[in-house]
């Protein structure tokens, strides 16, 4: 029998009334923008690859300290790691972090989750053809080791752009799937030598089943998830509301070779069963990338893939199958001409908190062969939700986000913490010995302050740490809809920030929220205030931001720009007013300098330092902060390019 724990006693006075019910009706598109700030915050990036796949990247809490950092592939060059100082900033540092392991091979796919369950994400990135996927234990200190050997995992040589983690077995680990790609070329030709198909051989797709101690075992042909594919992008979701993952997979090529696929899990029995053409899940297509979501606030999963051509929007009959509603809601992502646009990274993201679902799509010119007429000129595109009939309509180019690089992966995260989602584009350069031409691009949300959000996380105890699987539903002013907890896989090649957002109009009051975990646990929560994070775990207790405010108050130290040249200004914020010592170390531990020591306020101090090169040949450097008993301390790079 499920087990459900309820609590009630959060956060105040209900609501006194809908407020004016019809008010959160959308009859006007709000307006979006959103503002370029990728050198700003830091982030100076080009992603090089020796092909025109791309590539992507995963926001995800790396330290714990309650923002997103960025992990991006890194083509041919070394992965990227940039740590997010609380305030939107960040600094590269993966040499430092062990991302060294990762150079001499093309990587392009990024996942992230707690694979041993002791409260610190894991990492695992995909790279082409030469080398098993990556697998990178995280340390808790700033570090990642790179265990693939020892984990099982270095014979599995294929080329592949996505996976997923879910716990298949509910047996509290998560797993993970790889869904691989080309393994052999065969073009259909015609007489004249023109390409009109394709025969390629794909590799088998990868079920690793978590055997908890740092080992995996290869399962896909017992659990029958193999697939025949060409696949760019799978995600772990629960279609069904059975309380166990199932698993959708884009295929490339689908006309050709396999289309898309679900397959739905048949736990307690550890096999899934392939349901795509019963239930109309198999569109033969270029598929590319997945969106999840509950779009049109019917209490079920809706799915979105984009593709090479008309994209297709997959919408929940709530009886085991899907109808295609893409044309109807106006998300079909074509071109004004006769040319194809080419669809790679989405999401379903409420850009303006408005309690429905916005539509992102990340496109990208891809060369094909000459009977696909696809467009050079192919823009990102945003579909607003208009909440009253569930249809979209397009505002990429108002809002900002119209980029005309070529984009691949794409990943939402409130990096901010502002309240509204950002977006991060991955776009590609092909590896020519050319100056690179587009960067990664980081845009800020600047839409959403004005409305109210609630943003959550979840922690498991008997099911796995990150509580993957589970699914919320959400009650606002007479509202409801549900949001699948699943990791936030699909976007080609990335992972969207696992944090689960939800955009509440003008409403001040979450009037319930229901978190269902794996194998159908719940726990029940009325009456939360809105504009805060917070955290459930599986025993049903709820940390709100109130009983956050000792974080929020903790020492902090920043230092920006890091890397820096010869100056870097350090920012520090004080809890209670107090003596501090402000002293900057060299790489062998010695002090050589102390920038302040006496009696500072309470409240935050910017302070610049200058490089004194005579003092020191070291190229990094660790600011320390000390205020009675406590020490902080940061690492600072300098740049000697």
């Amino acid at each position: 029998m499920n087990r459900t724990i309820i609590n009630t006693k959060y956060l105040g006075i209900r609501y006194l009334s809908l407020l004016f019910f019809l008010m959160t009706f959308q009859a006007v598109i709000a307006q979006i923008n959103c503002t370029e700030i990728t050198s700003e915050a830091g982030i100076d990036y080009h992603f090089s690859s020796v092909t025109y796949m791309g590539g992507g990247a995963a926001f995800f809490d790396m330290d714990n300290d309650g923002d997103d950092d960025i992990w991006i592939a890194g083509g041919v060059e070394r992965d990227v790691l940039y740590e997010n100082d609380g305030s939107g900033n960040f600094t590269e540092i993966g040499e430092t972090a062990g991302l060294n392991a990762t150079i001499g091979h093309v990587n392009s796919g990024i996942i992230t989750g707690d694979l041993d369950n002791d409260g610190f994400r894991d990492v695992m990135t995909l790279p082409h053809i030469g080398h098993a996927p990556y697998l990178f234990k995280n340390n808790g200190d700033g570090t990642f080791t790179e265990i693939s050997e020892t984990a099982g995992l270095s014979d599995f040589k294929a080329q592949s752009h996505a996976a997923a983690m879910g716990d298949v077995n509910l047996d509290g680990y998560l797993d993970i799937y790889v869904a691989t790609y080309v393994e052999t070329i065969n073009n259909i030709n015609d007489g004249m030598g023109n390409t009109i198909g394709f025969d390629h051989d794909c590799f088998d797709n990868l079920l690793f089943i978590n055997n908890g101690d740092w080992t995996f075992t290869e399962m896909g042909n017992e659990y029958s998830v193999k697939n025949g594919g060409c696949a760019l992008a799978t995600t772990f979701t629960d279609y069904d509301n059975d309380n166990d993952p199932d698993l959708m997979i884009a295929n490339d090529f689908g006309a050709w070779i396999e289309p898309n696929a679900l397959y739905q899990n048949e736990h307690p029995n550890n096999q899934f069963s392939d349901i795509s053409q019963s239930s109309g899940a198999n569109p033969a297509i270029y598929g590319m990338g997945i969106a999840v979501g509950d779009y049109d606030r019917d209490l079920d999963l809706d799915y979105y893939i984009t593709n090479l051509g008309r994209n297709v929007l997959l919408d929940n009959k709530n009886d085991g199958t899907f109808e295609d509603k893409t044309t109807e809601k106006g998300v079909e992502d074509t071109m004004m001409d006769s040319l194809l646009a080419t669809g790679w990274g989405t999401a379903f993201i409420d850009m303006d908190n408005d309690l429905d679902l916005d539509l992102f799509v990340c496109n990208g010119y891809v060369p094909a062969a000459d009977f696909i007429k696809d467009s050079k000129q192919n823009r990102n595109r945003l579909f607003l939700n208009d909440g009253t009939g569930f249809n979209f309509s397009e505002t990429a180019f108002d809002s900002g986000l119209d980029d005309p690089g070529r984009g691949r992966g794409f990943a939402y995260s409130d990096y901010d913490n502002d309240g509204d989602l950002d977006i991060l584009v991955i776009n590609v350069n092909l590896h020519t010995g050319a100056e690179p031409i587009d960067k990664v691009l980081l845009f800020r949300n600047d839409s959403g302050q004005e409305k109210k959000w609630l943003k959550v996380n979840l922690e498991g105890i008997t099911n796995n740490r990150d509580g993957f699987g589970s699914t919320m539903k959400i009650v606002v002013g007479g509202f409801s809809w549900i949001h699948d907890y699943n990791g936030g896989f699909g976007s080609h090649a990335s992972q969207h920030s696992s944090t689960a957002h939800f955009g509440l109009g003008d409403f001040e009051m979450v009037d319930s929220l229901i978190i269902t975990w794996p194998g159908g646990e719940q726990n029940h929560f009325t009456d939360i205030s809105s504009n805060q994070t917070i955290k459930i775990k599986e025993d049903g207790t709820l940390t709100d931001t109130k009983e956050l405010e000792n974080f929020d108050k903790k020492i902090q130290l920043t230092a920006f720009p890091n890397p820096f040249s010869n100056q870097t200004q350090i920012r520090f914020q004080l809890p209670t007013s107090g003596e501090i010592e402000l002293d900057i170390f060299d790489s062998l531990g010695r002090k050589i300098e102390q920038i302040n020591k006496g009696w500072m306020i309470e409240g935050v101090h910017l302070l610049n330092w200058n490089l004194n090169e005579n003092l020191t040949s070291s190229n990094w450097y660790l600011i320390r902060l000390k205020i009675d008993n406590q020490i902080i301390t940061k690492k600072i790079i300098q740049n000697l390019r």
